[in-house]
């Protein structure tokens, strides 16, 4: 589910406005080094962000792993985020991410559940392929509104193998719902397209994926174009009238 980007997410955590004074700063920073929890992540923020502090994503992370240490759940998910993609002077370490998605997860972090959930399903950060319990964590997400783990949960119901999760028809109400969350987002529509020709329904099934591809970008509308002429080979061909059978003489 490529669920979210890092850059995005980031931008949905940080944003605000931020106009301090030196001796906001310093403020800041002697409560910090108290541990006191909300200062240690407002001061990552800060770095992060360059806002009243040089840009600095290494003492970013430092100050959300002193927070993520102390339990603080967006600091976890962001230190989760920063080890699966390598950034901030971290390496590249999915099991580390993992970790720190499930810590964060735990406490309910929407995004973290839709994290976790992609890394079962894909079966990565050292943990083993479970479509049932990627699934879980994409509900649990879901279930708060978040409406790209319900379109990785539609996603799931109608490509998984396991039997316990595969269900097209669940499929098609999942991304019938993050299409009416979202109708201007082409993956959701392209995951609606498809739960509709796995159900059989190809006329539905070539409607939103043309709607998928007219929204589409431009590295989407390749693959997109492709399913499209798939669902539309597959209308055809339902359209047929069967063979007649031959009476064979005895």
């Amino acid at each position: 589910m490529r669920l979210v980007r890092l850059a995005v997410l980031m931008s949905l955590v940080l944003a605000g406005g931020w106009i301090w004074a030196q001796t906001d700063i310093d403020q800041l920073r002697a409560r910090a080094e108290r541990g006191e929890i909300s200062a240690e992540l407002t001061l990552a923020q800060a770095y992060f962000m360059g806002k009243g502090v040089p840009k600095d994503p290494a003492e970013a992370a430092r100050w959300f792993r002193k927070a993520a240490n102390q339990g603080e759940p967006q600091s976890e998910r962001i230190l989760g985020l920063m080890y699966k993609a390598g950034s901030a002077g971290l390496p590249k370490d999915e099991a580390q991410a993992a970790s720190w998605f499930r810590k964060a997860a735990g406490q309910g972090d929407s995004l973290a559940q839709a994290e976790l959930g992609e890394l079962f399903e894909n079966g990565r950060g050292g943990l083993a392929k479970d479509d049932a319990e990627a699934m879980s964590w994409y509900r649990k997400a879901a279930d708060q509104g978040n409406i790209a783990a319900l379109n990785a949960a539609a996603r799931l119901c109608v490509t998984s193998l396991n039997a316990q999760v595969r269900d097209p028809n669940l499929g098609v109400e999942y991304a019938r719902k993050a299409v009416a969350a979202d109708g201007k987002n082409p993956v959701y529509l392209s995951t609606l397209a498809l739960a509709y020709s796995v159900e059989g329904q190809f006329s539905d099934a070539v409607e939103a994926q043309q709607q998928a591809l007219a929204l589409a970008l431009s590295f989407q509308k390749p693959i997109y174009e492709k399913q499209l002429k798939e669902y539309e080979l597959a209308l055809e061909q339902s359209k047929q009238e069967p063979a007649p059978k031959t009476a064979w003489p005895r």
